[in-house]
């Protein structure tokens, strides 16, 4: 559903997105490394800052449309662009020093893929590498409750959302209104959840996002040449 739903939106999606993320501009600004991993990268809205920021990047995400968008961001050196699926990363062990997954964990839909998500996170990341995490927090100023729904009717028939903290909240462009599902965090749920992954972690909140701020831990490895065979083999 959230594939097809930003199919739809994606020009418009694109066209009103374009401002990074102070929270991102600092958080990268303070890393160290080479390679960076743009998860759920969207339109690259952040790709100038990590590039800014003396990364290498790569961007990924599951609409293709958006993918291309971040290929055209004005940098220096343009990111390398993977479809794919946050669930199941098409990259090698230890390859990246930085880690962004902004405003993607809360569309995946239940908690299993939102804990298989930052377990693929971990993977790829270097036993010394950082990741920040953000989703959108429970109580939303910006989005009215009356306008969040938890029943919808779907291309693929009824669905109904169980978990209280689970919402269908409209996006409305100029082509009409569509639901994105969300997953709604408080800062509590949010430290459990990394916690089982990430040992070192710091949660805050800023505005309506609940953050994570998060490393691994464990031995120093060589990860070779990383830069070059970080997608494998061409």
């Amino acid at each position: 559903h959230m594939r097809w739903v930003y199919d739809r939106i994606w020009e418009y999606f694109d066209r009103t997105r374009h401002r990074p993320w102070a929270e991102v501009v600092a958080f990268a600004r303070d890393a160290t490394g080479d390679l960076a991993l743009d998860l759920c990268s969207g339109n690259g809205r952040h790709v100038p800052a990590l590039v800014d920021a003396g990364f290498r990047v790569v961007a990924l995400d599951l609409c293709r449309p958006l993918l291309a968008s971040a290929g055209r961001q004005n940098v220096p050196v343009a990111p390398d662009l993977v479809l794919g699926d946050a669930l199941r990363l098409p990259v090698q062990d230890g390859a990246f020093d930085l880690v962004l997954m902004i405003a993607g964990l809360h569309h995946l839909p239940s908690a299993g893929d939102r804990l298989q998500a930052l377990r693929e996170m971990r993977r790829v990341m270097t036993p010394e590498g950082r990741a920040l995490v953000s989703a959108w927090g429970l109580h939303q100023r910006r989005v009215p409750e009356d306008d969040m729904r938890r029943d919808l009717r779907t291309p693929w028939g009824h669905v109904h959302l169980n978990d209280p903290h689970d919402r269908f909240i409209p996006w409305k462009g100029p082509d009409g209104t569509v639901h994105r599902y969300y997953h709604l965090f408080t800062p509590e749920e949010m430290d459990a959840l990394v916690a089982r992954v990430f040992p070192s972690r710091r949660v805050f909140v800023s505005g309506d996002n609940v953050f994570a701020e998060v490393s691994p831990a464990g031995k120093d490895t060589t990860a070779g040449d990383r830069l070059r065979t970080v997608l494998g083999p061409p």
